[in-house]
């Protein structure tokens, strides 16, 4: 039972490696499952620093890799030729479109058939599109990433013996992130690591997230009952936050926490601001909000703050903008807050990870660049000619997206050609005698 900021990752490797370097447990025995390619890469990086070559011989996975193995190493068990790939999404559409007929049901029949494959009921239209889908997949000598999944349960219950094999081969079986498995993953760790098995999870329920995709919470309410013999240990103490986060953090979860007795102790006895809750009507009430505060903490980013009375004071001083960082849920809320950030002069970077051709605009520009006629001329004039030609066949509403993203491509263009003459990853530092306390202090290239 480990809550957040409590070091599970390095509990769990280093527990790992207690168990290789102290207990002689062979390394190739030992299967760790975790949720993220990311996640695997840095169980498997520690690792490495901590029982070196013999990390190699550890399998640290997903449980889509771990059933791509089992796939690989039987794949004359289920029909599939030993060189089967996996179809990417682009595949699945294409086989989707040629079904139903066209794009839009394509991904309509995509999103529907998914939790299906995980245990979903279906209607029989559904299930005819299900079996239809797999055909021509299997004919493709495909599978794809559910299949991982799927194809593996069905093979690990219909040849007892094969999952035999698995048991004796991983003996010590490590699960993080328990409290997000979903049926389908929850059936194949019981395939692989039965009442009695050598098997540790990690969970946090107060942390699960991926119920959108079938994820079930109460298999972490099963576990006890499904392994009677496991210990329960609690991590408790808190390395990430300081105690006036972790109280707040407490007080929020208490009335919903599957945990009893929910506690987090900080690490640290240092103090810090007090969380303040405020409420708005609306998000560009909320956005208002957030710009004042910054105004506040900064001591006047303007003299119009200070003119106007909208920052009384000097503020706590010592804080710059490149101190102040606004986190927000869904990317949806950050369009109210780059605004009125943006009108009230305060500079402001997004740390986005939307692709640049799902901007607003930027796909309308880059439509239209494909027709303009001067391919040879300077991008910047083509980016104007584009943009003049956009802006005035589109109604009015989206046309100040257009100008911005006539802005946003020229800095990635800029970007890119730095990038390229050999520019990328310096930094530029503000002389010292030039800076103020309210600049940044250093900018990107």
């Amino acid at each position: 039972m480990a809550g957040p900021g409590t070091g599970k990752t390095r509990t769990v490797t280093h527990r790992l490696a207690h168990l290789v370097l102290e207990r002689d447990v062979p390394a190739e025995q030992c299967l760790a499952i975790t949720f993220t390619r990311r996640a695997a890469g840095e169980m498997t990086e520690r690792l490495h620093a901590l029982i070196g070559a013999q990390a190699q011989r550890m399998t640290v996975a997903t449980f889509h890799s771990f059933g791509l193995q089992v796939l690989r190493e039987h794949h004359e068990e289920l029909g599939l030729g030993a060189d089967f790939g996996l179809a990417d999404a682009a595949r699945q559409q294409e086989i989707l479109t040629a079904i139903t007929g066209d794009e839009r049901n394509a991904r309509k029949a995509k999103a529907q058939l998914s939790p299906v494959r995980r245990g979903g009921e279906a209607d029989l239209d559904t299930e005819a599109m299900l079996a239809a889908y797999l055909a021509v997949l299997r004919e493709q000598n495909l599978v794809d990433f559910d299949d991982l999944v799927v194809l593996a349960v069905q093979l690990l219950t219909d040849h007892p013996g094969i999952a035999g094999q698995y048991r004796r081969r991983y003996r010590w079986i490590t699960v993080d992130e328990y409290q997000d498995v979903d049926e389908l993953q929850y059936r194949l760790l019981r395939l692989i690591a039965p009442a009695g098995a050598n098997l540790t999870a990690i969970v946090d329920p107060d942390q699960a997230i991926y119920s959108f995709r079938g994820a079930d919470v109460g298999f972490f309410l099963r576990f006890e009952r499904d392994y009677p013999s496991a210990p329960v240990l609690a991590l408790t103490r808190n390395y990430r936050s300081g105690a006036h986060i972790l109280d707040g953090a407490i007080r929020a979860i208490t009335p919903s926490t599957l945990v009893a007795d929910r506690r987090l102790q900080p690490a640290s006895g240092r103090q810090a601001h007090r969380i303040t809750a405020h409420q708005d009507d609306d998000e560009r009430a909320e956005a208002a909000f957030v710009a004042r505060t910054i105004d506040q903490l900064l001591g006047g980013a303007s003299f119009h703050s200070l003119d106007s009375g909208r920052v009384l004071g000097d503020g706590p001083g010592g804080i710059g903008f490149n101190d102040i960082a606004v986190l927000y849920r869904a990317d949806s809320q950050s369009h109210a807050i780059l605004d009125e950030l943006t009108r009230c002069g305060l500079p402001v970077q997004k740390r986005s990870h939307d692709r640049l051709s799902a901007r607003p605009g930027v796909d309308l520009l880059v439509r239209e660049l494909l027709h303009v006629a001067d391919r040879t001329g300077p991008v910047t004039e083509q980016l104007r000619m584009a943009a003049k030609t956009v802006a005035d066949t589109v109604p009015e509403d989206p046309r100040p997206d257009v100008h911005t993203a006539v802005e946003l491509l020229g800095r990635w263009r800029s970007a890119a050609e730095r990038t390229y003459s050999g520019s990328a990853g310096r930094c530029c530092s503000v002389p010292r005698s030039t800076r103020s306390t309210h600049a940044p202090r250093r900018f990107p290239c």
